[in-house]
């Protein structure tokens, strides 16, 4: 008979949130409903929330970068507290009940053979940029 579907899912990043915030209050407001609200279109009910920079990141970081600090005692959310976590206390407003599990995306570069994070060029924030201008468009 198969598993029970129980939870649709997205990950919030920062490049979502910047689209969002090119929007007018009122689109915000729609688009939110729409995904997060159990009356919406799709209903997410469960949130990834990665650890440091994801794909769709404005830039790369990551949550300890003091050298050596195997004991996390520089470790900080700082970045995520201006973008992640008002993203999800705004899906919140729609579904309090929303459910989030959290991914280490990327090791510190401190933790890197070379010694870097790769550089991915800025085509998917404007990718981000084209879809807000089509949905505007409709």
């Amino acid at each position: 008979n198969g598993v029970a579907f129980k939870n649709w899912g997205t990950t919030f990043n920062e490049l979502c949130w910047d689209a969002l915030g090119l929007l007018t209050r009122t689109e915000q407001d729609e688009i939110l409903y729409n995904i997060f609200s159990p009356q919406g279109d799709l209903r997410i009910t469960r949130g990834r929330i990665s650890m440091g920079a994801n794909d769709y990141a404005r830039s790369w970081y990551s949550c300890d970068e003091v050298e050596g600090d195997f004991e996390l005692r520089y470790f900080n959310i700082n970045r995520d507290k201006q973008t992640i976590i008002p993203f999800i206390r705004a899906a919140q407003k729609y579904n309090p009940n929303l459910t989030f599990w959290i991914s280490p995306w990327c090791p510190p570069s401190w933790m890197k053979i070379n010694g870097d994070y790769c550089q991915r060029n800025r085509i998917i924030y404007y990718m981000v940029l084209q879809a807000v201008r089509l949905m505007r468009m409709k």
